[in-house]
């Protein structure tokens, strides 16, 4: 369902306080932010933004809902008693207007893609805190394969090293894949040479992608195109969100020998061209 805005109405009130939260998807641009509104109720309220960089509805959704359980856990409710812990009635949420215009379609010839590397190193400790952070997603890091960096751009489709940045020759068949469902991106992922098949961690949509400083992950939209093609030859690598499915898929993903898993914070993107930093967003622990 496409909206111009959303807000579910929170409260808490015990004792002496009486206070309610507004969590919001709004908007802006081409994409949707999200944001609560507090304070006491009835009193004006301030602003406190949870994603300023305009993303996807999914990215958005998916933030708004992370937002609205930290509230839960601290005992706002939907219910206008305001009584602590009561619950949260997502139907409650209310919506408004239709989706903003999507973004002019690409024109002209493909944008240069510079790889990005994996933006971060996460220790034991740090991995704890992420895998108990529902604001932070676990994926793993294919068994097989070598890393590369996918340009589709309508048709032509164009594959590079992210070790290298020598070319990389995909098959007639993945080629054919890859312009029917994911034409105008850019794709991460791990192409493996032997059975001619490529795992995709994330896309970027075009021309965006090729911004020096806000990739905008679209997991969720891509994920629902490559649904669509051939599992054998084009596939897309699963994310876990909750802290009990990240701790269960972590464990998994040792026993069955993958090499690294990746922990990306939902409301950040990837940036390209940049040293490993720690508020980058998206993090890798070897296993």
């Amino acid at each position: 369902m496409s909206y111009s805005k959303k807000v579910l109405k929170l409260y808490y009130t015990d004792g002496g306080s009486d206070k309610e939260y507004h969590a919001i998807v709004e908007a802006s641009g081409t994409g949707y932010v999200v944001y609560g509104l507090y304070g006491r109720r009835g009193a004006a309220r301030t602003k406190a933004s949870k994603v300023s960089t305009p993303t996807t509805l999914g990215s958005a959704e998916t933030a708004w809902r992370g937002l609205v359980d930290e509230k839960s856990k601290k005992g706002y409710t939907t219910d206008a008693s305001g009584t602590p812990h009561t619950g949260v009635a997502w139907s409650s949420a209310v919506t408004t207007g239709t989706a903003p215009a999507p973004a002019a379609a690409p024109a002209g010839t493909a944008p240069t893609i510079t790889a990005a590397m994996w933006l971060g190193l996460a220790s034991d400790e740090e991995l704890e805190v992420m895998l108990e952070d529902t604001s932070y997603a676990l994926q793993a890091v294919p068994r097989v394969g070598e890393r590369v960096l996918v340009t589709v751009w309508g048709a032509s489709v164009e594959a590079v090293s992210t070790s290298s940045m020598a070319k990389v020759g995909f098959p007639a068949k993945l080629k054919k894949e890859l312009a029917a469902h994911a034409s105008n991106t850019v794709l991460d992922g791990f192409y493996d040479a032997a059975s001619g098949a490529l795992v995709v961690l994330d896309g970027f949509q075009l021309p965006a992608a090729h911004a020096t400083d806000g990739f905008v992950v679209r997991h969720g939209e891509l994920s629902r195109k490559l649904a669509k093609a051939t599992a054998a030859v084009l596939s897309m690598q699963p994310v876990y969100r909750q802290a009990d499915e990240k701790s269960e898929a972590l464990w998994l993903m040792r026993e069955s020998g993958h090499r690294q898993a990746l922990l990306k914070h939902l409301s950040k993107g990837y940036q390209g061209g940049m040293v490993p930093r720690k508020d980058a967003g998206v993090f890798a622990h070897a296993l």
